[in-house]
């Protein structure tokens, strides 16, 4: 096996320090970037030293645990669940390392577990490794925000004009829109989800002036808005038998997302 010391150092320093970046991002610690370069200088000393303990197996064992420790203790240190974020490290290790191997025996490249032997172009490793852990993070990041936008969803049905219809609802803690007129907390409906509700004349009447309440509200742009205030029948969270007290902010140019109402954290029982 021909070993080329510059090479072997960059691609042990480079490839380790991606492991501990998504090892941060999958145990969703706040990443220490001074542990991380700590941890790739301290496994590219191991990976010498694994080197030269080939020729004794049970040695060589010895210091890739030994290596696991010491790297796990650093990143982990004060942190808690140090065995899961353990095995989220070695996990880490297996998804880049294990990708870069199938990569390059797709390729037809020789490759080794220690990333010692150079029959590819120098840098090809670390480009591999950089790619794979970004499209790792993307993934889990992508995934985790999934899961939270879906425990924020909600079933509601609502009433008005006497007409029942369901809606799905995002709770979004930043809306904190208060009616002045009746000092109930605004829900937000597209006009599109509620339209059926409305009958050609009971539209114009509220729309007439002086028939319907309007309020203004910053947009995230800092301009004002207005949007009218309607009361319904009732409204309730599907599965709840409590009715909600809220007024109704209609929103004709609708707004960004698979939901038909933006809900005010008021109304959500804790």
């Amino acid at each position: 096996m021909i070993v080329y010391v510059e090479t072997s150092i960059v691609n042990n320093f480079c490839i380790t320090y991606f492991i501990s970046d998504l090892t941060y991002v999958l145990t969703q610690y706040r990443k220490s970037r001074k542990r991380m370069i700590i941890v790739a200088l301290v496994s590219t000393f191991f990976a010498f030293l694994y080197l030269l303990c080939l020729d004794i197996i049970w040695l060589a064992y010895l210091i890739k645990l030994l290596t696991l420790i010491v790297c796990s203790l650093i990143l982990f240190f004060k942190k808690q669940k140090f065995i899961s974020s353990t095995l989220i490290y070695i996990l880490s290790t297996m998804i880049i390392g294990g990708a870069i191997t199938f990569i390059f025996s797709l390729c037809g490249l020789q490759s080794t577990a220690d990333l010692n032997t150079i029959s590819f172009p120098f840098g090809l490793i670390v480009l591999c490794g950089y790619v794979i852990t970004f499209l790792t993070k993307r993934l889990h990041i992508s995934l985790n925000k999934g899961r939270v936008e879906n425990s924020l969803i909600y079933s509601v049905k609502t009433s008005i004009n006497g007409v029942v219809v369901e809606l799905k609802g995002f709770l979004d803690t930043r809306n904190r829109l208060i009616d002045d007129k009746s000092s109930l907390p605004v829900v937000i409906v597209k006009f599109s989800s509620i339209i059926k509700t409305f009958s050609p004349s009971t539209f114009a009447t509220l729309i007439e002036k002086g028939k319907a309440n309007y309020i203004s509200y910053a947009t995230v742009t800092g301009g004002i808005s207005k949007i009218m205030i309607i009361y319904p029948d009732y409204f309730k969270i599907v599965g709840e038998k409590e009715n909600k007290d809220v007024a109704i902010g209609v929103s004709f140019s609708g707004f960004y997302g698979d939901y038909d109402a933006i809900l005010h954290p008021l109304i959500i029982s804790k």
